[in-house]
């Protein structure tokens, strides 16, 4: 009786042993699973990595299924080794077809900022580029719907495509926009922009090569001021938004000249809003 409970014991320690190192494997294998971040954050088949955060590209295959009424493919968003992402316009047959990237994760209140260039030219006047920052909340049905900074006049050749910057609220229906008195023009050179989303306004600024600098602020509607008639008003915002980057040709069977289009995106930064103090 005696040797035998000794056997027990000793062959129950050998199991738990057992046990544990198999515990110790399962969960070693397991943590290849979770999803990494800051810099150990890595690229899957289906994403990309830029400015450290997780994109999705998207692919379109139906006209119906695009925000913007045009196709987008994978293949129009590049990784470029300098960590900055280029969006192509590009013809394959008979169909253009455009880059779109959409961070994997949902954002708040705070300043989301980037940098921008055309590749060659002047940028096409046919062509569309938007940083839109999107509630993504259901059931919203009064205030800030998206917001963002668009490169998109779909105008004749000899006119230039211009920076506005834009704001769709469901309470009015309809998108306001505001443009700079001095037309804000894509170039070679990279031009910063910034837009702030906070509980009580929104704030926009740019700054392109040559000093030229221009920002706006959008105020909450019950704090319009009656001497800035054109300022662009909403009634609220939430803090779960989502950041798209788009390439297209929204209102266009093809560019200007008929020529591939490339703007190369860089330094994505979003600042978190930690308090109600601001530099306003």
């Amino acid at each position: 009786m005696i040797i035998n409970f000794y056997q027990r014991i000793k062959s129950s320690i050998v199991y738990c042993v057992l046990l544990a190192a198999t515990m110790i494997f399962i969960v070693s294998c397991g943590e290849d699973d979770v999803e990494p971040t800051g810099d150990e954050i890595k690229s899957t088949s289906d994403d990309i990595i830029f400015s450290n955060y997780r994109w999705t590209s998207k692919e379109t295959k139906n006209i119906a299924d695009s925000r913007y009424f045009c196709l987008t493919s994978k293949e129009n968003v590049k990784l470029n080794d300098d960590g900055s992402i280029k969006l192509q316009l590009v013809k394959k047959g008979d169909t253009w077809y455009g880059g779109e990237i959409t961070l994997d994760s949902a954002l708040g209140f705070g300043e989301y900022s980037f940098e921008i260039k055309v590749e060659s030219g002047q940028f096409d006047a046919n062509a569309a580029f938007e940083f839109t920052v999107l509630n993504i909340i259901d059931n919203l049905y009064e205030g800030m719907t998206q917001t963002g900074i668009r490169f998109n006049k779909y105008s004749d050749k000899s006119a230039p495509n211009e920076m506005e910057y834009f704001l769709y609220a469901t309470d009015k229906k309809f998108a306001e926009v505001q443009t700079p008195d001095t037309p804000f023009l894509l170039s070679g050179l990279y031009s910063s922009h910034k837009i702030g989303i906070f509980p009580n306004y929104l704030f926009y600024s740019s700054k392109g090569g040559g000093g030229f600098y221009n920002e706006f602020k959008a105020l909450k509607k019950s704090e319009a001021v009656p001497d800035i008639p054109d300022a662009i008003t909403f009634s609220e915002s939430t803090d779960n938004l989502k950041v798209i980057m788009s390439l297209c040709l929204p209102e266009s069977n093809e560019t200007s000249d008929g020529q591939k289009v490339e703007v190369t995106v860089r330094n994505f930064k979003y600042t978190p809003h930690i308090s109600d103090y601001t530099h306003f």
